[in-house]
C-alpha cells in the first residue's frame, strides 16, 4: 500500500509539471503577436475557453485516478474475500451493466480511458487558432497589432496616428480583402465542424447516449438508478472472469463493482454537454452573421430600402459624434463608403471599428467616402508592347528565354527619344 501511495504522488507531480508546461506554452503563444484578423470572440470561445475547460477536466480526472480508489469490487460468492489486484486490473476494461431497464448487457469500455478522450478533444479545440494563423494576412495583421497596442491610450496624437494608419492602409489596399473575409468564414465553419464531430464522438464513446444527456438531466431516480443519466454513468456494474479470458482456467469469477468516478463523470460530462450545445448555437449564429456580408447593398430586383440590403450599413453604423454636421450625417457617409468598398473592405471596417473611438471612426468613414477614391482605383495606364526584335536591340542573344522585355508607357511623338516626328 505504501509503494502505491509513493508512486501515486510521483504521478501527480508529473501531471502537474505537464499541465504547467502546456499552460506556459499556450500563454507564450498568445503573447507572441497580434491576433489574426479572422479571430473573433466565437473562435476564442473554442481555442481558449473550451481548451482550458478540457485541460482542467483532464487534470482533475488524472488526479482522481491517483489519489483515491476508482474501483471497488467484491466477489458475488463471498463478499468478505479480498479481490486480487490482477483481477481488478482486468475489471477496469471489462465491466458491464445488466439490469431490468435495458435490453442485454452494455460494456463500459470507456471508464478507464476517458481522461485521454478529454485530452484529445482539448487538442482538437486548439486547431481553429492554428488555422487562423496559417491563412493570415500579414499586412492587416500588422495594422491590427498597431490598433490593439494603441487603443488603450487616450492622447489625441495617438488617436490621430491610428486614424492615419487606418486610412493609408485602406486606400492602398482597396478591393483586395476578400481573402480575409473568406478566411474568417472558413475558420467559423471549421469551428462549427469541430463542435459537431466532438459531439458525435462523445455520443459514440458513451454508446449513443450522450446526444440527449442534457435534455434528460431534469429527471432523476436516485433510488433505483433508472434515470437516463444513471444508466449512462452507472455507479454499480458487474465483472465476470471466465475461460474466455484465458486467465483463470476453467473457473468463473463473478464480481459486483462500485465505480466512484462515475459520480464525478456524470456531472462533468453534463456540464460539457451544455458547453458544446452553447458553442454550436453561438457558432451557427456567427456563420449566419458572416454570410450576410455577401448580400450587396444594392439589388436591382429589390426596393432601395429593403431590410435585406441594409446589413452592410448596419454593421458600419455607429453613434453619431458631435463633430458630424447635419449635411454630412452618419447614414450619408456610410452610403458613400459602401459605394467605394467591396465585401472584404466592409468586413475590415467592421473589425477596425472596435479599435477606434467614435470620433476617429467617423473621420475614417468620411475619408473613405470620397467619390475620388473609386475613380482613382479605376484608372488603368495605357501601355505599349516592345517590338519583336527588342531583345536583339538590347544586345541579348537570339533565342534567349530568360529575358523580360521592358514595358514603356505610351508617350507623345514630341517626347520620343531623338525628338523627331515619326515619318
Amino acid at each position: 500500500g505504501s509503494i502505491m501511495t509513493i508512486n501515486g504522488h510521483n504521478n501527480v507531480n508529473v501531471i502537474q509539471q505537464t499541465v504547467q508546461s502546456v499552460f506556459n506554452f499556450v500563454k507564450k503563444k498568445s503573447r507572441g503577436g497580434a491576433s489574426s484578423p479572422a479571430d473573433n470572440l466565437v473562435l476564442r470561445m473554442h481555442y481558449q475557453w473550451t481548451f482550458w475547460v478540457m485541460i482542467f477536466m483532464f487534470t482533475v480526472v488524472m488526479y482522481s485516478w491517483y489519489s483515491k480508489d476508482h474501483i471497488i469490487c467484491v466477489s458475488e460468492f463471498n463478499a468478505e474475500t479480498q479481490v486480487r489486484l490482477d483481477y481488478l486490473n482486468i475489471c477496469y476494461s471489462y465491466i458491464f451493466t445488466r439490469n431490468e431497464f435495458e435490453v442485454g448487457e452494455r460494456a463500459l469500455l470507456h471508464y478507464r480511458w476517458l481522461h485521454f478522450v478529454i485530452l484529445i478533444i482539448a487538442g482538437v479545440y486548439y486547431l481553429p487558432h492554428k488555422l487562423c494563423k496559417t491563412f493570415d494576412n500579414p499586412r492587416f495583421r500588422q495594422l491590427v497589432k498597431d490598433l490593439t497596442s494603441s487603443s488603450s491610450k487616450y492622447e489625441s496624437s495617438a488617436e490621430r496616428q491610428l486614424l492615419e494608419h487606418s486610412v493609408k492602409y485602406m486606400v492602398r489596399h482597396f478591393w483586395s480583402h476578400s481573402s480575409i473575409y473568406f478566411n474568417a468564414l472558413a475558420c467559423s465553419v471549421f469551428a462549427f465542424t469541430i463542435d459537431i464531430l466532438c459531439f458525435l464522438f462523445l455520443n459514440w464513446i458513451f454508446h449513443y447516449r450522450f446526444l440527449y444527456l442534457g435534455f434528460a438531466s431534469f429527471n432523476r431516480d436516485f433510488h433505483n438508478f433508472s434515470d437516463y443519466i444513471s444508466l449512462t454513468f452507472p455507479p454499480f456494474a458487474h465483472c465476470v472472469l471466465d475461460k474466455k479470458l484465458f486467465f483463470i482456467g476453467d473457473r468463473t469469477e463473478s464480481f459486483g463493482c462500485h465505480l466512484p468516478l462515475m459520480e464525478f463523470y456524470e456531472k462533468m460530462f453534463l456540464v460539457l454537454w451544455f458547453i458544446l450545445f452553447v458553442l454550436m448555437v453561438v457558432t451557427s449564429v456567427q456563420i449566419v452573421f458572416l454570410l450576410l456580408f455577401l448580400i450587396p447593398s444594392k439589388i436591382s430586383c429589390l426596393p432601395e430600402n429593403c431590410f435585406v440590403t441594409k446589413f452592410r450599413r448596419f454593421v458600419l453604423m455607429s453613434t453619431k459624434p458631435e463633430i458630424a454636421s447635419k449635411e454630412q450625417g452618419m447614414r450619408a457617409v456610410i452610403d458613400g463608403v459602401l459605394a467605394n468598398c467591396k465585401m472584404g473592405d466592409v468586413y475590415l471596417l467592421y473589425v477596425i471599428k472596435s479599435h477606434l473611438s467614435t470620433t476617429r471612426y467617423y473621420q475614417l468613414l468620411c475619408r473613405l467616402s470620397s467619390p475620388d477614391l473609386k475613380s482613382s482605383k479605376s484608372i488603368v495606364p495605357t501601355l505599349t508592347l516592345p517590338p519583336k526584335n527588342q531583345n536583339q536591340q538590347n544586345g541579348a542573344p537570339k533565342g534567349g528565354k530568360g529575358m523580360v522585355p521592358p514595358v514603356h508607357a505610351r508617350m507623345p511623338a514630341t517626347q520620343r527619344p531623338g525628338g523627331g516626328m515619326a515619318a
